[in-house]
Formats: structure tokens, C-alpha cells, sequence
């Protein structure tokens, strides 16, 4: 048993037994970096531990490491928004490897809101314009409280049909403004301004 601790200086990782009535420490790794989330990606061999690594100085990356954390590779080829949407990384907030069936994809959810693929396990990116150049990305905002409006969550799923499904939800950005007009009338009951 293992458990992945991203921190604001650094990560560690806390192993046990099955039993998990004591467990060990690591030693610290990836000092001074802020590391928001951990994966371990065991379709690889050897496994290939991925953080999600940013510094003030140095900025945001996907940190990996195929020997258990000792050293780490923090290379993060073409991370990083097209030049012309004219926004750039804040931080690296969730990593989450890809299906069974997908060996070497892994995806990252950013900060501002961006979701970004690699096809060789971490070692470079390409953006998912499907999300970053969405229509209605200018009316997205940042959650009450929080640092801003990021990715935090990468849910996979099977096949084309959970695709579609999404497509079919989210609809034309006029489509969806439209539903989101009625249903803010009907919670109002008809008002209009």
C-alpha cells in the first residue's frame, strides 16, 4: 500500500503492508516545489511516478520519475497554451494516467481552466483545443474562494458512447445559454429584467 503527499514544499510517499498498521516515510522529494497532485502510472514498466510540480521560479510541469521518486525529470515539452489565446499556465493542479487500453496517454488539468494530453507518458504535451478553445471559455470563472478556475478532476470512461454523451449534454453554446436562460426564468418564476 502506497499513498502519494503532494505538498506546498515538496512530495513524499507513505508506504505500508497490507495490514497498514505502520507505515514509512520516504525522503522528501521535489524540494521547493509545490506539488498539488501525484500519480503513479502502473501501465508502465517500470511504473512511472507523475506530480504535478510548480514553482514561482520555475514554473508549472509534470514532474516524472521511473525509479520511485529518487530522481525526477521535470521536462514538460509543449505545456503550455497556444500563443494566441493569450493566457498562460498558472499551475499543474491534476494528473491522471490514461485508460488500460490507452498505454502512455496521460492527461493534465491546469489552472487557468485547461486540459492538456501526452501520448508518451509525461514527456511532452499537446493541448486538447477542444476544451482550451471551447466558445464559452471567456464566461468561465473561478469557484468562490478558491485560487482560480481550474481543472481539477479528469474523469475517463470507455469508448465512443460516453463521448457522445457528453457532446450531447453540453450541446451548441447557444443551446446551452438558452437552457440556462429558462432555467434561471423558471427558478425566478417568469421575472424578467
Amino acid at each position: 500500500m502506497r499513498v502519494l503527499v503532494g505538498t506546498r514544499k515538496g512530495a513524499f510517499i507513505y508506504t505500508s503492508d497490507e495490514r497498514r498498521e505502520r507505515w514509512e516515510l520516504s525522503e522528501p522529494m521535489l524540494h521547493g516545489w509545490a506539488v498539488y497532485d501525484m500519480a503513479a502510472d502502473s501501465r508502465a514498466t517500470p511504473e512511472r511516478l507523475l506530480a504535478a510540480a510548480n514553482s514561482d521560479w520555475w514554473g508549472p510541469s509534470v514532474a516524472r520519475s521511473d525509479d520511485g521518486g529518487v530522481s525526477w525529470d521535470q521536462r514538460t515539452e509543449g505545456l503550455g497554451f497556444p500563443r494566441d489565446m493569450g493566457i498562460s499556465i498558472g499551475n499543474v493542479w491534476h494528473l491522471r494516467p490514461g485508460l488500460e487500453s490507452q498505454p502512455g496517454v496521460v492527461y493534465a488539468g491546469l489552472d487557468p481552466v485547461g486540459l492538456f494530453r501526452s501520448e508518451d507518458g509525461g514527456v511532452s504535451w499537446s493541448s486538447v483545443d477542444g476544451l482550451n478553445r471551447h466558445a464559452l471559455r471567456p464566461f468561465w470563472r473561478a469557484i468562490p474562494g478558491g485560487d482560480g478556475a481550474g481543472l481539477m478532476e479528469v474523469v475517463l470512461t470507455e469508448g465512443e458512447e460516453a463521448a457522445q454523451r457528453v457532446l450531447d449534454e453540453a450541446g451548441e453554446p447557444d443551446d446551452w445559454l438558452a437552457r440556462r436562460r429558462e432555467a434561471a426564468q423558471e427558478q425566478l418564476g417568469g421575472m424578467t429584467h
